[in-house]
């Protein structure tokens, strides 16, 4: 592997991936993604910052922040993403009272320590990024194969270099559109809703652009690996969002007939990547362990997929 050749792939590949055409629906089902969840959860929010200047100087910020906060749709939110309605399945007393005490400091953790909309809304993205990363990352290789262009390329790059330096490009694409994604929502945030202080949101929000570059990493390696083993583009977009899509399904569905298909969700970063947003730095440091651990295994077989197959 040549470091200069992947920085060079790497550049170009970050350009071409958001000027191409899957680059650009990428970026357009991206930001439709990104903005409408904050619009969802943000509207509410406007509205209760409208009554309560309409009632005058008896509502205080701190009044607006715990209606906010106390919301249905921000409690539901969470809660629904958290996964806290599974607490009530636990059978054993004992656990389940520790198990609730637990979900009540994360909540606590992410809508009394923090922004609470702005919590609500990383953890929505959280949750649904994975889909949007694969629309940008299925056709890393399996274009080109297809059409037979790579073999130009190996005039003057090797596969190793080739290989990890579109994967890098691609990561750097994604961030940059999480970072605007993201700045974009802060922005909006501290004019329309004065109520939380820049400083917060640019910490928190920040915060929340990079848990989701981490949780993107697994994907677009996985992305990068049915690539590398697919020529066709559209074959290669209906795999990966069937495995993206069936892994948490069989596991949710089929749990209820045999309890152990719950272990499938294990096979994808799903039960891990929500913990990036825990309260305890340890749950954080074994939940982005775990992704870089998915990372790199899909990385490994992709890659040993890419060096092996004919171009």
């Amino acid at each position: 592997m040549n470091n200069r050749h992947v920085g060079l792939i790497a550049k170009y590949s970050t350009r071409y991936s958001i000027r191409g055409g899957v680059g650009l629906v990428f970026l357009l089902i991206a930001l439709t993604f990104g903005l409408s969840v904050a619009h969802l959860l943000l509207q509410p929010a406007e509205l209760a910052v409208r009554q309560a200047k309409a009632q005058g100087a008896d509502v205080t910020t701190e009044d607006i922040i715990n209606q906010i906060k106390d919301s249905q749709t921000v409690r539901d939110s969470v809660s629904w993403v958290l996964g806290s309605s599974r607490v009530d399945d636990i059978e054993d007393r004992d656990e389940r009272v520790a198990a609730r005490e637990s979900y009540e400091q994360w909540t606590a953790h992410l809508l009394d320590d923090h922004p609470a909309i702005l919590s609500a809304i990383i953890l929505i993205l959280l949750f649904g990024w994975p889909m949007v990363t694969a629309m940008g990352a299925f056709n890393l290789f399996s274009g080109d194969v297809q059409s037979r262009g790579l073999r130009f390329h190996l005039i003057r790059a090797d596969r190793t270099s080739i290989f990890f330096g579109r994967v890098l490009g691609m990561c750097i694409s994604q961030a940059v559109v999480i970072l605007v994604i993201m700045l974009t929502i802060i922005l909006y945030m501290g004019s329309k809703l004065p109520l939380y202080g820049w400083g917060p949101l640019f910490t928190w929000g920040l915060y929340g652009a990079a848990i989701l570059i981490i949780v993107s990493l697994p994907y677009i390696a996985l992305c990068s690996w049915f690539s590398a083993a697919i020529d066709s583009p559209m074959a290669t977009l209906t795999v990966v969002s069937l495995v993206m899509g069936g892994v948490p399904m069989i596991s949710l569905l089929g749990r209820v007939s045999w309890e152990p298909l719950e272990y499938v969700n294990y096979l994808l970063p799903w039960s891990t990547q929500i913990y990036l947003s825990h309260s305890t730095m340890g749950y954080v440091a074994a939940s982005t362990a775990a992704c870089l651990v998915y990372t790199g295994l899909f990385l490994w077989l992709g890659h040993r997929h890419f060096t092996k197959r004919d171009l």
